[in-house]
């Protein structure tokens, strides 16, 4: 079974990634792995009560998980599960444990570094980790729609 990474940053426009990849991939049942690189405090009280689960919660646009949703009931045929990681690391080697744990077998990436919104305090950019990597990674050109509501994105993921 295909294992696919896409970075996320929590918002509805960074599931044309996932959308995109569903339609481009012939495997019958994939597996999707949506990830967020954190930089974490070095506070020992930080560090002591941190949680993936709170943390990826704060993070999270209120629409995101609903078109999450809409993906998964449109394409159940191909996912076999989803699941939401959070990268916490810095460096190359630490980067290729993450993908080897995971069993990541390609990657879906933006072709634009500024498509991403990465909230510069509590997170960083995966791509240039991914573009040195040693799992296929496809770059894909797509622009954000800008100036539109929120119910225009959820409806942009609803078309093929």
């Amino acid at each position: 079974m295909k294992n696919i990474l896409i970075p996320t940053d929590f918002t509805v426009d960074s599931l044309e990634l996932l959308k995109i990849a569903l339609q481009n991939e012939k495997e019958d049942k994939i597996k999707i792995t949506l990830v967020y690189g954190v930089s974490l405090s070095n506070s020992i009280c930080d560090l002591l009560f941190f949680s993936k689960s709170a943390c990826i919660d704060k993070l999270r646009e209120d629409d995101f998980c609903e078109a999450l949703s809409i993906i998964e009931n449109k394409h159940s045929d191909k996912i076999y599960r989803i699941d939401t990681e959070l990268f916490i690391g810095h460096t190359v080697a630490a980067f290729h444990n993450f993908l080897e744990g995971n069993q990541i077998n390609k990657a879906y990436v933006p072709l634009r570094n500024d498509i991403l919104k990465i909230n510069k305090a509590k997170g960083f950019n995966l791509v240039p980790f991914l573009k040195k990597s040693n799992i296929e990674t496809q770059e894909i050109d797509y622009r954000k729609a800008t100036n539109t509501s929120e119910g225009l994105h959820l409806s942009r993921l609803l078309i093929p």
